[in-house]
């Protein structure tokens, strides 16, 4: 199962190059926006560089594409993560699905995750994450009027999705993790309301079924999340990094694609969205994952690559 993650806010460059192999320094300036692209494979390098959508700086690990929704709600949120390459993490792997909700929104930033920890069983055994964070007057609320403890998000819920047929240090090349976000079919304003999330390879599947929100507590307290705390989401990012708690994990090899895939077209882009709550941060959790850059184009389907580079 999967424990609490961290968020670093307020860090710079500085602090960001100490989180892990990868510099964060000024690129050299290019006709594309001022965006020099790094020296990377060939196969994660996106060769048109007239419609290349410039990347975040630094580029790897806890630094995504913001898949965009263009200002409206994402509906029909669907993420795949395939393995093409077995994906070996002596030390365990967190795979964060980091949504952000409309800037106002009582919660501010959703956290879908899945990841694996090899201290803890023989076999491969992948656990499940629902981690969402308040806005400040939301928290305040939370706190007075539920009785919550200071420091808390609004719900911290993980279970396991299944134990599987592999080391448990490693997810087999074949296997195929999916997260798909549900939705309330008569909310026109696309709050999330649960997940589901799925593990299978061609043979087989294991599932978690919905888990729905509105039916977990409040973190630290005896209360239901009240539905106000529900929020749709504008915008997100998919992080192969550490665990929990901040951790930096060594990821010895690894392949494979993200897939991402909803009702509305979806665009990425490096910076933060100008609709999306800003956290003033990321998360914590690191890696030396490096991802494909991408095609500036809207689609409601995005595949993009990644890989272990060892640094």
């Amino acid at each position: 199962m999967l424990k609490r993650r961290k968020f670093i806010q307020g860090v710079g460059t500085a602090a960001a190059a100490a989180l892990g192999p990868f510099p964060a320094v000024a690129a050299p300036v290019s006709p594309v926006n001022g965006y020099q692209p790094p020296a990377l494979d060939l196969d994660l390098t996106y060769r048109d560089t007239v419609h290349l959508a410039p990347p975040p700086n630094p580029f790897a690990s806890n630094h995504n594409y913001f898949i965009y929704g263009g200002g409206q709600p994402i509906r029909g949120l669907v993420v795949t993560i395939e393995v093409t390459e077995d994906i070996v993490a002596p030390q365990g792997l967190g795979m964060q699905l980091n949504a952000y909700s409309p800037t106002g929104a009582n919660c501010k930033w959703q956290q879908y995750t899945t990841g694996f920890n090899p201290s803890k069983s023989a076999k491969l055994t992948i656990g499940w994450g629902l981690e969402n964070w308040a806005s400040a007057d939301y928290q305040t609320f939370l706190i007075e009027t539920l009785g919550q403890p200071k420091g808390n998000n609004i719900f911290n819920v993980n279970g396991t999705i299944g134990t599987f047929p592999a080391p448990s240090d490693r997810i087999p090349a074949g296997y195929k993790i999916r997260y798909e976000l549900l939705y309330d079919a008569n909310d026109p304003g696309g709050a999330i309301i649960g997940a589901n999330y799925t593990v299978r390879d061609k043979h087989w599947y294991k599932t978690t079924g919905p888990r729905d929100i509105l039916a977990y507590k409040v973190a630290k307290t005896d209360q239901p999340v009240p539905k106000g705390a529900l929020a749709p989401i504008v915008a997100l990012q998919l992080n192969l990094v550490g665990r929990t708690n901040g951790e930096q994990t060594f990821v010895r090899t690894g392949a494979g694609t993200i897939t991402y895939e909803a009702t509305g077209p979806l665009t990425p882009q490096g910076k933060h969205p100008r609709t999306a709550a800003y956290l003033g941060g990321f998360t914590a959790e690191s890696s030396h994952i490096r991802y494909a850059e991408l095609g500036s184009f809207p689609s409601r389907r995005i595949v993009q690559k990644f890989r272990a580079k060892t640094p």
